[in-house]
């Protein structure tokens, strides 16, 4: 097996959990705050502001390219959509929800046809490991 990424990611991962969770924490007390009516425009700024960081946040994405033999591969994750593995421009694998997980992705035509490509995920809440191989086939 060829390893061909060990990556880590601190910044886009602190960028997505932390927006998702300051921003619905701040949009809350914006809801809280219209509710007891006691200070409207301070909500509603809250409320605004909160939102607008929760989308940014879940629409962060970690991206990693390599080449294979002559094929693109491309991993891309993030808060709304998972984790998704690209060969040569083909989503060729998906996600779903969870701390660990494993893509796996067979290369159906060129140099390299019949290898398989693994993801390897490690997602924190304040980190994400990637570690990216590539399997030659035994024919």
């Amino acid at each position: 097996m060829e390893q061909l990424l060990d990556v880590t990611d601190r910044r886009g991962r602190a960028l997505q959990n932390g927006g998702i969770v300051c921003g619905a924490l701040l949009a809350v007390v914006g809801v809280w705050l219209l509710a007891s009516a006691t200070s409207p425009a301070v909500a509603g700024v809250l409320l605004v502001v909160g939102l607008a960081l929760t989308v940014a946040g879940g629409r962060t994405q970690q991206r990693w390219e390599a080449e294979y033999r002559g094929h693109q591969i491309r991993f891309v994750n993030a808060p709304t959509t998972g984790e998704k593995l690209f060969i040569d421009d083909r989503l060729a694998a998906r996600g779903g929800l969870g701390v660990r997980m494993e893509l796996k992705a067979t290369i159906l035509d060129g140099r390299a046809a019949g290898d398989e490509v693994i993801a390897l995920v490690d997602a924190g809440m304040l980190t994400l490991r990637l570690q990216l191989f590539a399997r030659p086939s035994s024919a």
